[in-house]
């Protein structure tokens, strides 16, 4: 993933709640996927790509809570396209990630639904606000950080 990418999510990320971080993870996930057919001709590119998306697949397998009935069938979702994104890693086969891509994106559509209803705020405290439209560099936007001095961690 690009260097602008990265810092696309990390500002998305210190602003979200914890519905939002939810589809943040089904957005790199979709955007490893989409890097990764774009570079199938890199054998070892298109491997990382998708071997870092099944990272983020069983970080959402991991965060599943089983007191709900929708947490298995998720684990069986999450399951079966991780199993399909290591096949395709390993066999280089870059037409097998039509369906993980179709899953993760309904999945994702549906997630954002829910945040929108989440009023609980930004799960991280004490970070830097991202303002875009302050200044302008050449030929692009640029985002300046306020507020907190002293981010991180409070004693």
């Amino acid at each position: 993933m690009e260097d602008r990418k990265t810092q696309e999510f990390a500002a998305r990320i210190a602003e979200s709640s914890r519905s939002e971080l939810t589809v943040i993870v089904y957005d790199v996930i979709l955007e490893d996927i989409k890097e990764a057919r774009e570079k199938a001709a890199d054998r070892e590119e298109f491997r990382r790509l998708l071997l870092h998306a099944n990272k983020f697949v069983n970080e959402l397998m991991i965060t599943l809570d089983f007191k709900y009935p929708l947490a298995k069938q998720l684990w069986s979702l999450y399951e079966y396209v991780g199993g399909i994104l290591t096949n395709a890693a390993f066999s280089g086969n870059a037409d097998a990630l039509a369906e993980p891509e179709s899953i993760m994106k309904r999945l994702r559509d549906s997630f954002a639904e829910v945040a929108k209803q989440d009023t609980s705020g930004p799960l991280m405290k004490n970070t830097q606000q991202i303002t875009a439209g302050l200044t302008y560099g050449k030929g692009k936007l640029d985002e300046v950080t306020t507020g907190v001095s002293n981010r991180g961690f409070l004693a």
